[in-house]
């Protein structure tokens, strides 16, 4: 595996849904990324992440904080080796999206949907949080 490995660890409680993990600066430094980069996580799977700075606590501690969708994406466990590289990115001109199950839409939904979207790092086959039912 390229990247480098990283101890995978939960999200704090306002990051989760946010398509984001932290890192500290030792792991950001290795592999050459900035807070709002996007990293590509190799677990069993791949997944896409916006980098954010780690808390003060957790420097040093070679670990990423990541929440449970991002978990599910990259196809690993709390404790679980990820490792993490820069991503090329490229803008989507178009996003299917395939509901885990039957629901109704109403009017605007698509909009909503995209606005939820625009900015986040998607891949192909990964959950997507839109949250309709409130965040």
């Amino acid at each position: 595996m390229t990247g480098i490995p990283l101890k995978v660890a939960e999200a704090f409680q306002n990051d989760i849904g946010r398509g984001i993990v932290r890192i500290d600066s030792k792991a950001k430094n290795s592999t050459a990324v900035s807070t709002g980069d996007i990293v590509l996580l190799r677990g069993k799977k791949a997944a896409l992440a916006i980098v954010w700075q780690a808390h003060p606590d957790d420097e040093g501690l070679d670990m990423i904080r990541m929440d449970g969708i991002l978990r599910q994406n990259a196809g690993v466990g709390l404790g679980d080796k990820v490792f993490i590289e820069p991503a090329e990115v490229k803008e989507a001109k178009k996003i299917v999206l395939a509901p885990k199950e039957p629901m109704r839409y109403s009017m605007g939904f698509d909009q909503y949907v995209k606005k939820r979207l625009v900015g986040k790092p998607v891949l192909k086959g990964n959950l997507l949080p839109v949250g309709i039912f409130g965040t």
